[in-house]
């Protein structure tokens, strides 16, 4: 058993720590024992029930960082099979303020050595919604980007990709 954040309702005041049995993986998944999780504003939308009010509990928590500790038939993450000590990131998780979680091996990423858990676990959405924006709007070399702001965790990470494509930049704070 580990703990859990829930919330039995979307009044904004009953998220408490409850007691899970994360399980064993089943096949194309893995057990990732929990050592950092993001907290980003669809968690808040989660818990105030905007993505449907009928769906109670919930827990929060859609990335994090951590240890891998059981791996299921046929786990293999994007990058290559997944074994049990693994340092890794995982994305597009239910329940990530917990202490372990099962998540689908596809969304598992081996950890950046040079980055800390709390860093690592806040990466991949910020991340992904960065170069999503970039592609979007097929940023390329030489052109001037006004990045709104620039100081917050995606626009910073917008910032970085757009100098790396040669990009100039303007941003805002």
């Amino acid at each position: 058993m580990v703990l859990a954040m829930q919330a039995d309702d979307h009044s904004g005041t009953s998220l408490h720590a409850v007691e899970v049995d994360p399980g064993e993986p089943g096949p194309g998944s893995v057990r990732v024992r929990v050592r950092a999780a993001g907290v980003n504003p669809s968690d808040a939308k989660l818990l105030r029930g905007d993505f449907g009010r009928g769906r109670t509990p919930v827990r929060p928590g859609s990335e994090v960082s951590g240890v891998v500790t059981a791996v299921g038939e046929g786990a293999v993450g994007p990058l290559g099979p997944l074994r049990v000590g693994d340092e890794v990131v995982a994305f597009r998780v239910a329940g990530g303020w917990s202490g372990e979680l099962i998540a689908r091996a596809s969304s598992v990423l081996p950890k950046p050595a040079g980055l800390g858990w709390e860093a690592a676990a806040g990466l991949l959405l910020t991340g992904t919604t960065a170069v999503h924006l970039l592609e979007a709007v097929r940023v390329a070399a030489g052109e001037t980007v006004l990045v709104h702001g620039a100081s917050g965790a995606v626009g910073s990470l917008l910032v970085q990709l757009a100098v790396a494509r040669g990009a100039r930049v303007l941003g805002t704070a």
